[in-house]
C-alpha cells in the first residue's frame, strides 16, 4: 500500500522479471531472477508468476476462453489441456457461460475474473495483482476480493499493490510504502 508515485508497481514489475533492478538481488523460489536471461525470465513468468492487472490486459480478439487457454498453449499445453483447464478456471471465477464472449461483451468485473483465471491457467507459484480493482464499481470490487480470498485459502501466495483500503483490509500482512525525498522507502 501506498500513495501513487511511491513505487507500488514498479516493486510488483521488480518482483515478477518485468524491470530489471539498479542494484540489489531478485530471488524466487532459489532462483536468482535478475541474472535471467529474457528467455529465462520468460519461462519464469510463464511458469511460476501470474499477474493480474488493472487494465485487464485482455486480447479483444480472441473469447474470454480463448484468452484463458493462450498463457497455457505458450507454455507447450496441448490444446486440449489448454481447453480444459481455462473451462475449469472459468468455471471457478463464476463465468462458465460467459467463455466464447469477446471482452468487448463482458462488464469490467466479468473482464477482471477472466483476467484471473488466465493468471492462474499455468499453475503458478505465486500470482501479482497491480490494483486490481482500480476499475471495478464496489460490487464488481467484492466478487474479486471474494476470489482473491478463496484462491489464498486454497495456498496461492498472492501479492496484490493497491491504495484501497479495502482491499488492503483483505490482506494478512500489509508492506506499507512511501516516497522519500531522495529514494523510495520500504516500512
Amino acid at each position: 500500500m501506498g500513495p501513487s508515485g511511491c513505487g507500488k508497481s514498479t516493486l510488483l514489475h521488480l518482483l515478477g522479471g518485468l524491470d530489471g533492478p539498479t542494484g540489489g538481488e531478485l530471488w524466487l523460489d532459489d532462483k536468482r531472477v535478475d541474472q535471467l536471461s529474457e528467455r529465462g525470465l520468460a519461462n519464469l513468468r510463464r511458469r511460476e508468476i501470474g499477474f493480474v492487472f488493472q487494465a485487464y490486459h485482455l486480447m479483444d480478439e480472441l473469447t474470454a476462453r480463448e484468452n484463458v487457454e493462450l498463457p497455457a498453449i505458450l507454455a507447450r499445453r496441448s490444446p486440449l489441456q489448454a481447453r480444459t483447464r481455462a473451462l475449469e478456471l472459468l468455471d471457478q471465477v463464476g463465468l462458465a457461460d460467459r467463455g466464447n464472449h469477446l471482452p468487448s461483451a463482458l462488464s469490467g468485473g466479468q473482464r477482471q475474473r477472466v483476467a484471473i483465471a488466465r493468471a492462474l491457467v499455468n499453475e503458478p507459484l505465486v500470482v501479482l495483482a497491480d490494483e486490481p480493482t482500480g476499475n471495478l464499481d464496489s460490487a464488481a470490487t467484492l466478487e474479486v476480493l471474494r476470489l482473491f480470498d478463496h484462491l489464498h485459502n486454497s495456498g496461492l501466495t498472492l501479492v496484490i499493490v493497491t491504495h484501497d483500503e479495502r482491499v488492503a483490509a483483505t490482506a494478512d500482512r500489509i508492506a506499507s510504502m512511501r516516497e522519500a525525498l531522495s529514494s523510495t522507502r520500504y516500512d
